[in-house]
C-alpha cells in the first residue's frame, strides 16, 4: 500500500533492477522495475497518489533450494526470479543479470571440484586398488557399476580412503600419516562434498567467497600430497 514514490526512491538509492512488493516476506504479490515505472508512463505523474500494489508485474518463485540451471528459462525469460526458502520467506530477487555473474563465479567453484575430484583419485590410484576394494565401502546397488577409480561418485571416496587395506597402503606403503587420511577422508571430503551439491542453488552462501577460499585450501593441500606421493614412487 505504500506509494509508487517508495519503490521509486528504493530502485535509484540502491541501484537494483527490481523491487519486490507485498505484505511481508512471506507475502510477496508481485514487483516493480524501471521499465514497468516507464511502459505505463508513471514517472511523469504523481507518485505520491499511486499505490505499488496497482502496477507490480507478477512474481516468479524459485525455493533456495532449486538449480541455477534448472531455472534459467524462468530468468531469462522474466528478467529475474524471487527466491524463497523451505518456511516460504522471500529473501532475494536475482536478476538475469545476477546470474551472468554468478556463472562466473561458479566457473571456478567448478574448476575447483573437478581439481579435487581428480587429486583424489591419484591419490586412491596410488594403492593400487583392487576392484573389490574399491567396491567394498559402496551400497549394493552400487558395486555393479564401479569397475575403475573412475566409476566412483564423490561420496564414495571416504569410504575407499578409509578401507583398512588401502589405508594401511597409504600409511605403511606411503608413509602417509594415519591422522591426515583420516583429516582428509572426514573433514576435507565431507567439505567439499556438501559444497559440490549445493554450489548450483540460489542460497547466496554457496558460492561466497568463503566456499572458493575452502576449496582453494583442499586442492592445495591435496596437490602438495601428490607431489610428495610422485616424488617417492
Amino acid at each position: 500500500q505504500e506509494p509508487i514514490e517508495s519503490a521509486v526512491v528504493l530502485l535509484a538509492q540502491r541501484d537494483v533492477d527490481y523491487v519486490p512488493v507485498g505484505n511481508d516476506e512471506s507475502r510477496i504479490m508481485g514487483v516493480i522495475s524501471w521499465d514497468d515505472l516507464a511502459m505505463q508512463g508513471f514517472l511523469n505523474r504523481d507518485k505520491k497518489v499511486i499505490k505499488c500494489g496497482s502496477i507490480c508485474s507478477d512474481p516468479i518463485f524459485v525455493q533456495d533450494c532449486d538449480s541455477v540451471y534448472d531455472k534459467k528459462q524462468e530468468m531469462t525469460e522474466n528478467g529475474y526470479v524471487i527466491v524463497r526458502d523451505e518456511p516460504g520467506r522471500c529473501f532475494a530477487v536475482v536478476s538475469a543479470s545476477d546470474l551472468a555473474v554468478e556463472l562466473l563465479r561458479l566457473t571456478e567453484s567448478f574448476l575447483l571440484l573437478q581439481e579435487i575430484e581428480n587429486l583424489i583419485r591419484q591419490i586412491i590410484a596410488f594403492t593400487d586398488p583392487s576392484i573389490e576394494e574399491l567396491i567394498a565401502p559402496a551400497w549394493e546397488k552400487r558395486k555393479l557399476r564401479i569397475k575403475s577409480i573412475d566409476d566412483l561418485q564423490f561420496e564414495e571416496y571416504k569410504g575407499v580412503l578409509l578401507h583398512p587395506p588401502i589405508l594401511e597402503r597409504l600409511t605403511k606403503e606411503l608413509m602417509i600419516s594415519g591422522i591426515l587420511v583420516e583429516q582428509i577422508a572426514n573433514e576435507h571430503i565431507e567439505t567439499v562434498r556438501n559444497i559440490r551439491n549445493k554450489v548450483l542453488h540460489f542460497h547466496p552462501d554457496e558460492n561466497s567467497d568463503l566456499v572458493q577460499k575452502n576449496l582453494s585450501n583442499t586442492r592445495d593441500m591435496l596437490i602438495r600430497l601428490v607431489t610428495s606421493l610422485e616424488a617417492n614412487s
